[in-house]
């Protein structure tokens, strides 16, 4: 009976170690997703891989595509960490499937970050609103406000240039003048604009352009072109304006875990792993800077 006894309870030792060693492994992905990073970006991603051991997959897709998906598949959507170029990007997204921060941790854990909106998103870097041009006898503006006098400016797609952020800006400066200024700021400053030509593969655009520096630096023909050179405004006015690059956690993602080490690595790394430049909110390069705060230009949004 006893023999009995110790074969059952050898057999159920067997048994509970042969479960344990069906259980799958450990999960080692991490999925962002962004509208400004692209699949092949993972490059980028190498040495955190190296030393986490945790594939970085990245899927490309508007804002408004972000929020659809998140909306639609809730808590079990396939996305754990959210990469944005804009703060309108962060008006577009809402924010009931996305983490939010404790203060504490945001401040003493991410402190290469700002946290806000109710520290649902993290900023991660600035995007400066720019003058560039090619270098000639022409007279050129230096702030933004002469772009609504005489001088003729383009940009790219508005829809990728995120105009609305910059306006922001102007609304809350003219909130105490008088009842049409802006109204009058902004019609003198759309007529003199004209059209975007973004020119050919052997020529890039010619045109006096209002720009965010990411896609002067990411655009495929202005990004090659040396002649081109660019300006910051407002530097030693009111300071110049600037949109934001953030980052948010997806809430009860299954790669919860990977997704906060993430944010440690990128933390640890001093900036937003990218194929261009980004200013950490918090660099030393960032000088200069409109003192408006990131909450403000969301509410003129």
């Amino acid at each position: 009976m006893r023999f009995v006894f110790y074969m059952f309870i050898f057999i159920s030792f067997l048994f509970s170690c042969g479960l344990e060693t069906a259980k799958p492994g450990k999960n080692t992905e991490v999925v962002i997703a962004s509208n400004f990073l692209f699949p092949r970006d993972v490059r980028f991603y190498k040495g955190f891989q190296k030393r986490t051991g945790i594939h970085v997959k990245i899927i490309h897709l508007s804002s408004d595509s972000i929020n659809k998906h998140l909306q639609k598949y809730g808590y079990n959507s396939e996305f754990d960490l959210l990469f944005v170029s804009s703060l309108q990007d962060i008006k577009n997204i809402k924010t009931n499937y996305i983490h939010k921060f404790k203060y504490n941790v945001a401040k003493n854990k991410y402190k290469l970050f700002k946290p806000i909106v109710q520290n649902h998103w993290l900023v991660a870097g600035i995007d400066p609103f720019v003058f560039s041009f090619i270098p000639d006898s022409t007279q050129r503006p230096d702030n933004y406000k002469a772009l609504t006098q005489n001088y003729l400016w383009a940009t790219p797609d508005e829809d990728q240039f995120q105009l609305s952020v910059f306006l922001s800006h102007v609304s809350y400066h003219l909130r105490n003048n008088k009842k049409h200024d802006y109204r009058d700021w902004v019609n003198n400053m759309q007529r003199n604009k004209v059209e975007y030509d973004k020119g050919t593969d052997s020529t890039a655009s010619q045109q006096f352009l209002l720009i965010k520096y990411s896609f002067l630096k990411t655009d495929s023909l202005l990004s090659k072109d040396k002649a081109r050179e660019y300006l910051i405004p407002n530097k030693n006015k009111n300071g110049f304006y600037a949109d934001r690059f953030c980052i948010s956690v997806v809430e009860q993602t299954r790669n919860f875990a990977n997704a906060k080490q993430l944010l440690k690595y990128v933390n640890q790394y001093g900036k937003i792993p990218a194929p261009f430049e980004i200013f950490p909110i918090h660099s030393n390069k960032v000088t200069g800077l409109n003192k408006l705060s990131e909450e403000t230009i969301l509410k003129h949004l």
